[in-house]
């Protein structure tokens, strides 16, 4: 069932959070060993959350639409009482005496945590191939890469061990994942949902968002993870209206370089059902976009440097080889270089502010290729190869740098993987972006 229909069937009186939290946990008995979500799974205690949950619905109704319902946490967000191990050996121990943001709001709707799921460590790199506690595996083939680096949470909502999931997104690592395991996820407008208490991943380009089956759902999600009470993201979703007239804009020098042939059939499917359902997709260039996504690395490398300068300088041995090289490769950017990356940011945001002003999305492949094999350090696309982790980045780090929501949904499967359809909105203007990409699921 879909967070949606679990709300309903909720309010009906026709399911419980205790039936709810037997399935969750029956598909993690039959899917974890498989793939790896999970690094702490609390059963126990779940269940006796949902048995003191179906009582409070029984006796005084549902206090929100989250009320009853189990959930995930990515392991980079605090939760009180409970460990917190970022996916490192660091942290393998470490139990925080807060909860994060988003996960404080999730506890006050009373919705249910099943526990913490795996992640790339320290958040950092695109894969979800590197965590002190094994990979995850991609639900549709284990021996392929999940993506990262809310890797396990995404490959919990794809195989029901939970019905959504927090995860987080400095670069894509809420959408990569999401795309590769054939699942929604959305990175929100930036400040949209409260980021303290987490390992952060980044200074100025992370988000907090929610992950789960659909748009519909990651707008029921967002309302109760959202720090502003005042809007309603589901509302606006569901009395979104038609496609017709929509406008789309597909910036196709941005990826027509560098795609998938299956990737690319899917996508152009996709287009096309647009437009029949009366919308206009427009192919337009876009180069300073472009632009984006090569100074992001002056951004996102130094800020990740100087996040773990003291603890790198402490306990060198005690990261992963390939996560210190990858941190280590932010000290290596002159100061003037990463400045003058913050003043292209703020000219690329006023160019994407005035181009949405014709647009109602921008739209491209959310990844340029399926899940690739585990452990692969490069890819092959039609002949050429790339660097795995820079491939996956490509097209979702853009939104972070102009600080945009940006929306994964699955638009279909090349050779039997899932292939995701990336929306990008205005700034803030989250309700129009789910809203049309939850127009685009139904059709």
């Amino acid at each position: 069932m879909t967070l949606t229909e679990m709300d309903r069937l909720l309010d009906l009186g026709e399911i419980t959070p205790v039936d709810l939290v037997r399935e969750a946990i029956e598909n993690t008995e039959k899917y974890q060993e498989k793939v790896n979500a999970y690094i702490t799974f609390l059963p126990e205690d779940a269940m006796e959350a949902a048995e003191k949950a179906t009582l409070e619905i029984k006796k005084h109704g549902r206090r929100s639409r989250m009320h009853g319902i189990p959930y995930g946490v990515k392991d980079l967000v605090f939760t009180k009482g409970i460990r917190t191990t970022a996916g490192s050996r660091m942290m393998k121990d470490f139990i925080p005496d807060t909860d994060g943001d988003s996960v404080k709001n999730m506890k006050e709707a009373g919705a249910i945590l099943m526990g913490k799921h795996n992640t790339q460590e320290w958040g950092c790199g695109p894969t979800g191939s590197k965590s002190y506690f094994g990979p995850v595996r991609n639900p549709y083939d284990n021996g392929r890469i999940s993506g990262g680096s809310s890797s396990g949470s995404a490959a919990a909502v794809a195989t029901g061990m939970v019905p959504c999931a927090v995860g987080t997104d400095a670069g894509g690592s809420i959408r990569i994942p999401s795309a590769l395991c054939g699942v929604a996820g959305f990175m929100p407008s930036r400040g949209i949902v409260g980021g303290n208490g987490a390992f952060s991943g980044s200074i100025t380009l992370g988000n907090t968002g929610p992950i789960a089956q659909t748009a519909e759902d990651c707008a029921l999600m967002l309302d109760v993870m959202a720090m502003d009470k005042g809007v309603s993201y589901l509302d606006a979703v569901q009395s979104g209206g038609s496609l017709k007239g929509k406008k789309f804009a597909v910036p196709v020098n941005v990826f027509s370089d560098c795609v998938d042939d299956g990737v690319l059939k899917v996508f152009n499917e996709c287009v096309e059902k647009l437009r029949s359902a009366g919308a206009t997709v427009t192919e337009t260039d876009m180069p300073w976009l472009l632009d984006v996504s090569s100074f992001s690395s002056s951004i996102t490398f130094p800020e990740i440097a100087y996040l773990h300068k003291d603890r790198l300088k402490e306990n060198p041995e005690g990261y992963d080889p390939a996560i210190k090289a990858r941190i280590e490769r932010g000290f290596s950017y002159p100061a003037c270089e990463y400045i003058d990356a913050l003043e292209k940011r703020k000219r690329a945001r006023a160019q994407w502010t005035e181009f949405m002003r014709d647009y109602d999305q921008v739209i491209l492949p959310t990844e340029p290729v399926t899940a690739c094999p585990l452990y692969a350090e490069t890819v092959n696309v039609n002949g050429t190869d790339h660097e795995t982790a820079a491939l996956l980045v490509k097209h979702t780090r853009i939104a972070n740098v102009l600080g945009s929501p940006a929306l994964s949904v699955n638009g279909g499967f090349a050779d039997g993987l899932p292939v995701g359809i990336m929306f990008m909105g205005g700034i803030n203007g989250d309700a129009k972006t789910l809203t049309l990409g939850a127009m685009f699921e139904r059709i």
